[in-house]
């Protein structure tokens, strides 16, 4: 599960911290779920407007479970709400492929960066030795 906080909020944050979700649904029913920190991503003092942070749930007992499946599923007016929304306010499918390929690429091209880099000192230090090398004669045995 993926949250998103301010920079402010998550400074002092560290994965494997506990957070405690509050939250009120339709009907005010009030919950509070437990969850732990995994990853942060983005920094905390960046100047981003908003760091993502992915959770997962920190209980396991029947009452944690129940509690969620009645926070996410329970709420038949946020449902309603949701499938009544035009196809403006609802998240394209296609936009969260486009996150995902987004994510893919920038990986792609530090990971590429960063083989080319290593491999650019490798020759260097090849092309060095053998610079030094060619310019020292070899006695020849007679």
């Amino acid at each position: 599960m993926g949250l998103r906080l301010a920079p402010a909020d998550v400074e002092g944050l560290s994965p494997g911290d506990l957070l405690t979700l509050e939250a009120r649904d339709s009907s005010q029913r009030e919950y509070a779920l437990a969850v732990r920190i995994q990853r942060i991503g983005g920094s905390g003092k960046s100047s981003r407007r908003e760091c993502m942070v992915g959770c997962r749930w920190a209980e396991d007992d029947l009452r944690a479970f129940a509690d969620r499946v009645g926070f996410i599923y329970g709420d038949s007016e946020r449902w309603r709400r949701f499938w009544e929304a035009g196809p403006r306010e609802r998240p394209a499918l296609w936009s969260g492929y486009g996150l995902l390929l987004g994510a893919g690429l920038r990986r792609a091209f530090q990971y590429g960066a960063g083989t080319c880099r290593l491999l650019a000192e490798r020759m260097g230090r090849m092309t060095g030795a053998l610079w030094i090398r060619g310019f020292k004669k070899e006695e020849k045995a007679s």
